[in-house]
């Protein structure tokens, strides 16, 4: 199963990378920069919270019912704006952060969870919770001070 962590490429569970913890610590000091040292264990349970979220899979039927969604959203938008308002959409309407929120949270409903994904196949299943569990792990061990040396 793949996995996209933030700030680095996807991988696969089942053929992980070499430098798999380094990439992972890479990704959570990413994921921290700019938050203040004394708010670390509060940016880990974040970051491990988030993990089930980015497990999850579409198929290619699910990929195209979410990206059919958003262009739902959008043209629904754009018909409000030019029924209602008379006008047409500016750019900054359709970046705007609570319509990217929407069309997040609709996409979303398409995807599956992880365990309802692999239910078939407990071998991939334990596979994935063990990379789970090891990207956990490498997150609470990380300190701060470490990555200044």
């Amino acid at each position: 199963m793949r996995i996209k962590l933030p700030w680095i490429e996807p991988f696969d569970t089942l053929d992980l990378p070499n430098d798999f913890e380094d990439q992972i610590r890479e990704s959570f000091k990413k994921y921290t920069r700019g938050t203040n040292t004394i708010y670390y264990w509060k940016d880990k349970m974040l970051y491990i919270s988030q993990l089930p979220l980015l497990f999850k899979h579409a198929t290619s039927s699910e990929n195209v019912l979410a990206e059919n969604k958003v262009k739902e959203l959008i043209h629904a938008r754009l018909d409000y704006e030019l029924d209602e308002e008379d006008d047409v959409l500016d750019r900054d309407d359709i970046y705007s952060f609570e319509f990217m929120c929407q069309c997040f949270i609709d996409g979303m409903r398409y995807v599956r969870p992880l365990q309802e994904y692999e239910s078939y196949s407990s071998s991939t299943n334990d596979e994935t919770e063990k990379v789970m569990f090891w990207i956990m792990q490498i997150v609470m061990d990380w300190e701060p001070e470490a990555e200044n040396h």
